[in-house]
């Protein structure tokens, strides 16, 4: 059947026409428009692998060398207000969060009144205990005859009578200044200082929110980040093979081109049980790790707390 004859056709059923048409058209869109393009992969390189002939494999978790510091409050009490934000760094001492310490300080202004009326009364003592000791003294030295023994006795007696009331006065004085020390000791746990240099990683806390002796969660979290620490959990079966001398690098993940060179710290010698590192971290499997702590040599940008690595240490065989 020729060109000619299928247009005759065409013109004689329009049905057939119709499906002739229909039939092209898809073709034409299948080979233009159907084809579905290719989504770009999430993964922008693929997992790092070894440097090593032979290694141990564990995961990685960067941590502050001061391990991270879940910072809490020593009395309960309402937040005045939170004098820090998450990435500022601060200094060992420098305050943090600061609560409602009305009450502390009107305690403070009381005892200090109280330490001032103990220093007076101290003064009224040292005062009658001179006179009385001078009066005893001028007795002493005339001559016998002059003043009676029922006399002398008596100013014998107010010295010692004097001497003991300065000294309960001193006593008052000293618990006076104690419980003043004290009053100041709680006003100052009313302003949570930093203790340690380093960044603050989380605050967990807000302006008007109440701390209660129950409360179970760190107000802010942080940490000393420089130097960043590696957290590297190895298998129990793998750890007869560590070696502390060995070499070790850590990759992080999703960009197999950062590495980290690493330097031994410590071993923890404590085998824990495995955490499967799925968020909550609370899923636990049979088997347990060993925790070896390693400093990171460089300061790469980009790479934060908490963040997973994939640490290869070299073992000889």
């Amino acid at each position: 059947m020729t060109i000619q004859d299928i247009l005759e056709l065409m013109k004689k059923n329009t049905l057939a026409t119709l499906g002739i048409v229909g039939l092209i058209s898809g073709v034409i869109f299948s080979v233009t428009k159907g084809i579905v393009a290719h989504n770009p992969s999430h993964q922008l390189s693929l997992p790092a692998s070894s440097p090593f002939e032979n290694h141990i494999f564990g995961i990685g978790v960067l941590e502050a060398n001061s391990r991270n510091i879940s910072v809490g409050s020593f009395s309960p009490g309402v937040v005045k207000k939170v004098l820090v934000n998450e990435g500022d760094l601060v200094k060992y001492g420098d305050p943090i969060i600061a609560l409602d310490s009305r009450v502390a300080t009107i305690q403070v202004v009381i005892d200090e009144h109280v330490v001032r009326s103990a220093e007076y009364s101290v003064e009224i003592s040292k005062a009658n205990l001179g006179y009385a000791s001078d009066l005893l003294k001028r007795a002493k030295k005339l001559k016998a005859g002059i003043l009676s023994q029922e006399e002398v006795k008596k100013r014998e007696f107010d010295t010692q009578r004097a001497e003991a009331q300065f000294n309960l006065d001193k006593s008052k004085l000293e618990e006076a200044k104690n419980k003043l020390s004290l009053s100041k000791a709680i006003l100052n746990q009313f302003t949570l200082k930093a203790p340690v240099d380093g960044i603050i990683l989380k605050v967990f806390i807000k302006s008007g929110e109440y701390i209660s002796d129950s409360t179970q969660n760190p107000l802010l979290t942080m940490g000393n980040h420089k130097p960043l620490y590696v957290r590297a959990q190895i298998d129990e079966t793998d750890a007869w093979r560590f070696d502390a001398k060995a070499k070790a690098v850590a990759y992080l993940r999703g960009n197999k081109s950062i590495s980290l060179p690493l330097s031994f710290v410590r071993i923890e010698p404590f085998a824990v049980l495995k955490q499967q590192l799925s968020g909550s971290g609370k899923d636990l499997v049979d088997t347990r790790i060993i925790e070896i702590v390693y400093k990171v040599e460089s300061e790469p940008k980009n790479i934060f707390i908490g963040q997973q690595l994939d640490v290869f240490i070299e073992v000889k065989s």
